[in-house]
């Protein structure tokens, strides 16, 4: 701290403990009880003390300083790093196939102030007792286009497709009932057999990957439905 800075705040100080504190109401008590001014020795011992309070006030003030400037540094930082987190956005109706819970997806939102690049959503693995020929660490499809990364701006979110029902062609018009839930990588679908999955999503770029959990329900009827969205880091 500049030297001349750190005198006037002394000085304010010391002005201000000797003579609006406690000390001056003393004196001044002292003086009227006893009718005899106050010893130079002990008003030399008084001013002294409050100078040495005044110093440490003084530091304490640019102490808080330092520590608000270092937080807000800090801050700085943590936002200038490239992170990710994922959300869910749940299922939703396409009105082409008119079904219940059609479309999954997960949110990747970009909680930094730089652009994250080379980003994308894998499957990394499936916990289950039917379905064991998954694709691991293949990309997820990116908002119904075929693209398996992306650069994501600073904070914006992207929405990646992971489920969905899809129509089997039978020779007949589309019904309901050969419409099958799949995975959707970027490269093409995975028929998700009836049972229940525990599906672990990584979202990785130019950044420390983050991953979540959803489980994933699938019936008899080939009706599916996504619960309990589990971040894990």
């Amino acid at each position: 701290m500049n030297i001349v800075i750190f005198t006037k705040n002394l000085f304010r100080h010391w002005v201000s403990f000797l003579s609006g504190g406690i000390g001056i109401v003393l004196i001044t008590i002292y003086e009227h009880m006893s009718e005899k001014a106050l010893p130079w020795e002990i008003f030399s011992f008084i001013t002294l003390a409050v100078i040495i309070i005044a110093s440490y006030y003084t530091w304490l003030d640019e102490h808080n300083k330092w520590e608000d400037e270092n937080k807000r540094c800090i801050k700085l930082e943590e936002e200038a790093k490239p992170k990710l987190r994922l959300d869910y956005k749940g299922t939703m109706i396409r009105p082409e196939y008119q079904k219940e819970n059609d479309l999954y997806r997960l949110a990747v939102i970009n909680d930094s102030n730089v652009t994250v690049k080379g980003t994308r959503v894998v499957l990394e693995s499936v916990e289950s007792q039917s379905w064991n020929d998954f694709l691991p660490d293949h990309s997820l499809r990116v908002m119904e286009y075929k693209n398996s990364t992306f650069d994501i701006s600073a904070r914006s979110t992207v929405w990646v497709d992971v489920i969905e029902g899809i129509p089997i062609n039978t020779g007949y018009a589309i019904d309901p009932i050969f419409i099958r839930p799949a995975l959707t990588y970027a490269k093409g679908h995975r028929l998700i057999p009836p049972g229940n999955h525990v599906l672990t999503v990584r979202a990785e770029g130019s950044c420390l990957p983050y991953k979540a959990q959803i489980t994933v329900n699938v019936t008899n009827e080939n009706k599916f439905s996504v619960s309990n969205f589990k971040p894990l880091n």
